[in-house]
């Protein structure tokens, strides 16, 4: 992913003429664009501007995870670029990403909502496991939470598939044994 900052005038030249050949195809059919703007360290009052400049670049990929804390202005500057008529929903692919402290079976259906809400969308494209080490917060630290498996939480969220709420689902930081083991 590339921070719109870093945005070279030739990069911004393959943005604007992206075609259906600059995107791969998951498992499950859906076509997701290969450059993506990336949101990691942006501040929530910055990140609206950044998102409507990199719609208006040609960016149709937008990743953001819980993590970073600009939910809400990632969904703003989203809905200002829908608003203009820059874009459709339907034209983008937002990818968000579960937390570690999220990963409690039971919490994952509650936490994608309130995501889903803050980023003022009815579903993302993609939801992705953050890492591959489930923890809770005890008193504001994170400890390991060796109670949960990952595997459950893989299963949390193909139910969140079913229910319309996200459209694919994902790993991020995981290795091939980690992967292996939801798979199986």
């Amino acid at each position: 992913l590339i921070r719109i900052r870093s945005v070279k005038p030739f990069c911004c030249q393959i943005l604007m003429t992206m075609s259906s050949d600059m995107m791969v195809t998951l498992n499950n059919g859906m076509k997701m664009p290969i450059i993506g703007l990336g949101t990691y360290l942006t501040p929530d009052d910055v990140v609206p501007a950044d998102v409507v400049a990199g719609i208006k670049a040609g960016y149709r990929y937008i990743d953001t995870a819980f993590i970073y804390g600009n939910h809400h202005g990632v969904g703003k500057g989203i809905a200002q670029a829908i608003e203009e008529g820059l874009v459709t929903r339907e034209e983008l692919f937002v990818t968000t990403k579960l937390w570690l402290t999220q990963f409690r079976p039971e919490a994952v259906k509650p936490a994608v909502q309130e995501m889903l809400k803050t980023l003022q969308l009815d579903y993302v494209d993609q939801l992705l496991m953050h890492w591959p080490c489930p923890m809770k917060d005890v008193e504001g630290k994170m400890e390991p939470e060796p109670s949960v498996k990952i595997t459950d939480t893989w299963k949390a969220l193909e139910g969140l598939v079913d229910d319309g709420l996200v459209r694919s689902i994902g790993v991020s930081n995981f290795d091939t044994n980690e992967i292996d083991e939801i798979l199986a």
